[in-house]
C-alpha cells in the first residue's frame, strides 16, 4: 500500500455525499477525489485492497497535478462527514496533563507536572463541520454538556496553525486534535485488506482517538484555574520553606557551637564537615 494515489474514500460531486470504495461498485464511478476533485474509479479486485484510483488519463490538462495526500484527505472528509451524518458522537478523550513552570523570587525554579483532567468517555452533540471559532476553522464542533467543544484534524502536510487560536479567559470552550499520521495510514490498510472495513475504522478513530490515532488537546476551559492554583500553592510552599530555613538551628556536635540560617557544608566555629552537623528540632535548641 505504498502508493499515495490509493484513496478510501470518494465525495458525489452533486450532493455531497462521502461514500467508502468497499460501497460502492468496481470500475468507473461517479465520485471524485474529496481533494484534487479527480474523477476515481473504484478497484475491486481479489489480490490487491479495495480502493478507489485516480483517472488521470481523463484529465485533459497539461497543468494538472493529482494531489500528493488523497488519502488523508479523503478520510478527513470522511470523518466530517460521517461526525456530522450522526449528529452526536461519544468520545473517549484523553487525560490532559501539562507542566508549570515556577520561578521563584530568591532565582529558585521547580518544574511540576500536573493534571487538567483526566480521561474519561464524553458525549459530543449538535455537530456541525467546518465551524470557526477564535481565529480557527474547526473541521467539527458542537457541545459536551452544555460546553463548546470542537475538533481538529491533521496529517502529514496539514497542521493545526499554532497562535491562531485566541480564546477569551472567560469562555467554556474545550478542542482537540486528532492527528492521523502514516502507521494509522498502514494499519488502516491492514485492516482493509482484511476486513474490509473502512467507515467503520473511521468511526472508531472518532471515538477514542488516544487508541486508534492520536490526539492531544488544544484548549480546556479550566486549564487556567488549575494551573494558577498550582502556582499559588507552590509559591505558598516555598515561602514556608524559605522561612523555616531562615530560623533552623544547627549543632556541631564536634564543638557543641549552635548557628541559625542555612544548613552549612562544615561547622563555622570548629571546621569539621558535614558529619558532624545536626539539625536541631525546637526543644532541643539552646537559650
Amino acid at each position: 500500500m505504498g502508493n499515495t494515489n490509493l484513496v478510501p474514500f470518494g465525495l458525489d460531486g452533486s450532493s455531497g455525499e462521502i461514500i467508502s470504495v468497499e460501497a460502492c461498485d468496481s470500475g468507473r464511478t461517479r465520485y471524485v477525489c474529496p481533494d484534487c476533485k479527480t474523477p476515481l474509479i473504484a478497484r475491486k479486485g481479489n489480490v490487491r485492497t479495495w480502493h478507489f484510483a485516480h483517472a488521470c488519463q481523463d484529465i485533459d490538462d497539461p497543468r494538472y497535478v493529482p494531489c500528493t495526500a488523497p488519502f488523508f484527505s479523503s478520510l478527513c472528509s470522511a470523518a466530517r462527514s460521517y461526525a456530522e451524518s450522526a449528529a452526536n458522537l461519544s468520545m473517549k478523550l484523553a487525560a490532559y496533563q501539562d507542566i508549570l513552570q515556577v520561578r521563584f523570587d530568591d532565582g529558585a525554579t521547580l518544574e511540576q507536572e500536573y493534571t487538567v483532567t483526566n480521561s474519561r468517555r464524553v458525549l459530543l452533540e449538535h455537530i456541525h463541520t467546518g465551524v470557526s471559532l477564535y481565529g480557527v476553522s474547526f473541521d467539527l464542533a458542537g457541545e459536551v454538556q452544555g460546553v463548546q467543544f470542537c475538533v481538529y484534524l491533521t496529517h502529514p502536510g496539514r497542521s493545526f496553525p499554532a497562535g491562531s487560536l485566541q480564546v477569551p479567559d472567560d469562555a467554556r470552550f474545550g478542542a482537540i486534535e486528532i492527528h492521523f499520521d502514516e502507521s494509522f495510514k498502514k494499519r488502516f490498510w491492514h485492516i482493509a485488506r482484511e476486513t474490509g472495513h473502512l467507515k467503520q475504522q473511521v468511526i472508531e478513530a472518532l471515538a477514542d482517538p488516544a487508541r486508534h490515532a492520536s490526539m492531544k488537546w488544544l484548549y480546556h476551559a479550566r486549564k487556567a484555574k488549575r494551573s494558577r492554583d498550582l502556582r499559588e500553592r507552590l509559591l505558598h510552599q516555598h515561602e514556608a520553606e524559605v522561612g523555616r530555613r531562615k530560623t533552623q538551628r544547627y549543632r556541631c556536635f564536634n564543638c557543641t557551637y549552635e548557628w541559625v540560617g542555612e544548613e552549612l557544608p562544615a561547622c563555622p566555629n570548629c571546621h569539621v564537615g558535614a558529619l558532624y552537623i545536626s539539625r536541631l528540632r525546637p526543644e532541643l535548641s539552646s537559650g
